[in-house]
């Protein structure tokens, strides 16, 4: 689960789903999200593809209060928004 407020990578966020949510918004997976328990597998596929994209760079993550994620890459700021 992601605190609001507290900065963490993207892998430490494998099985949330959020990694499978960012590939699929960018375009590079075309996946329903799993239901929960069963994203790890998913989340792990989209990282590959993530990581193809951006390169080896830090991505780092911030929940906020309003349920917006924030995903620093190495090009700019991605905004998920509920």
């Amino acid at each position: 689960m992601l605190n609001p407020g507290k900065t963490v990578t993207l892998e430490d966020t494998l099985g949330t789903g959020l990694a499978t949510l960012l590939a699929r918004n960018l375009g590079l997976v075309d996946v329903e999200l799993p239901e929960k328990g069963h994203r790890l597998k998913s989340d792990s596929d989209a990282l590959i593809m993530v990581r193809e994209t951006f390169g080896k760079d830090r991505i780092s993550v911030v929940a906020k209060r309003d349920g917006t994620v924030r995903i620093r890459v190495s090009g700019g700021i991605i905004i998920l928004t509920p």
